[in-house]
């Protein structure tokens, strides 16, 4: 085997790495303020909010993330809503934070529900 690329290619695993972990942290973060939140609504003993929470899980849980993160990237700019550059960070890793937060907080509210 040879390994001689990874020495031409390390800056590339390195900063990938970097922004694999800052996406995930945000992610974190967010997902799981959002899945408190969620999770404080579907437990309600109000009908109406304890509805839309449970919609809200059932149908993020029962689409596929690679599908969620598609209309997120592509669907939401075609309908005029677009993703700050926020200067360091771009649009891209925006968009990609708020699509895995919105994911994963479903599965935090069933979690911490439970």
């Amino acid at each position: 085997m040879d390994f001689t690329f990874l020495s031409k290619y390390s800056q590339f695993f390195i900063n990938g790495t970097k922004v694999t972990i800052i996406i995930s942290l945000c992610t974190l973060i967010l997902g799981f303020l959002l899945g408190i939140i969620i999770c404080l609504g579907k437990i309600s003993r109000n009908k109406i909010i304890s509805m839309i929470a449970t919609s809200y899980i059932e149908f993020l849980r029962g689409t596929p993330l690679l599908v969620q993160l598609y209309i997120i990237y592509f669907g939401l700019p075609t309908m005029g809503i677009k993703f700050p550059d926020l200067g360091l960070i771009p649009s891209e890793y925006v968009a990609s934070v708020v699509a895995l937060s919105i994911n994963s907080s479903a599965y935090i509210a069933e979690i911490l529900r439970s």
